[in-house]
C-alpha cells in the first residue's frame, strides 16, 4: 500500500483508470475517537485527469495507507501467474473494451490450462470444468459470454 503523503502514489486512478495519475491532496484531516482508540489520519486526493476524489486513511500522519475509497482494482494473488498477467492487462485496458474482453478471454484460457484443461477448443473446456465442479455454473456462463464476445 502507498503512504499518506501530499501526493498519492498509485499505479492507476481508481475512478478513471488513467495510468500514473497525478493525485494531489485536497484536504487533510485528523480524527480522535471519543471512546478511545488510535487517532486516524485522512487525506482526500483529487485526480487531476478526471477530477475524481479518493479518500485514504492511515493510523499515522504520514504512514502506510490502511484503507482507500474507492479501493483500487487488484488481481487476486491466488490466480495462476499467466492468468494474473492477462487480467491485469485487461483491467489496464478497460478504456478499449474489445481489447479488454480479448485479454479476459485469454485469462480464462490460461486458468483452465493451469488446471489441466489443455486439449481442444475453449467452449468444451469451460463446460468440462463446470461439469467437474472446478467452476460454478455462473462462472461457466460468464466465461462463455467472454469467449463469445472475444
Amino acid at each position: 500500500m502507498p503512504y499518506l503523503k501530499e501526493e498519492l502514489d498509485i499505479p492507476r486512478c481508481p475512478r478513471c483508470g488513467i495510468a500514473s495519475p497525478n493525485m494531489v491532496t485536497m484536504r487533510a484531516l485528523e480524527t480522535d475517537p471519543q471512546k478511545g482508540g488510535p487517532k486516524r489520519f485522512w487525506r482526500a486526493y483529487r485526480c487531476v485527469s478526471c477530477a475524481g476524489v479518493v479518500l485514504a486513511e492511515s493510523t499515522e500522519s504520514d504512514g502506510v495507507i490502511t484503507r482507500m475509497d474507492p479501493e483500487p482494482e487488484v488481481v487476486d494473488e491466488s490466480i495462476p501467474e499467466q492468468a494474473q498477467e492477462f487480467l491485469r492487462q485487461a483491467l489496464d485496458s478497460l478504456n478499449a473494451p474489445a481489447g479488454a474482453v480479448m485479454l479476459a478471454n485469454s485469462a480464462v484460457d490460461a486458468m483452465l490450462k493451469d488446471k489441466g484443461y489443455k486439449k481442444g477448443f475453449l467452449k468444451p473446456r469451460i463446460d468440462q470444468a463446470a461439469e467437474d465442479h472446478l467452476i460454478t455454473p455462473q462462472m461457466a456462463e460468464w466465461a462463455h459470454e467472454v469467449h463469445l464476445d472475444a
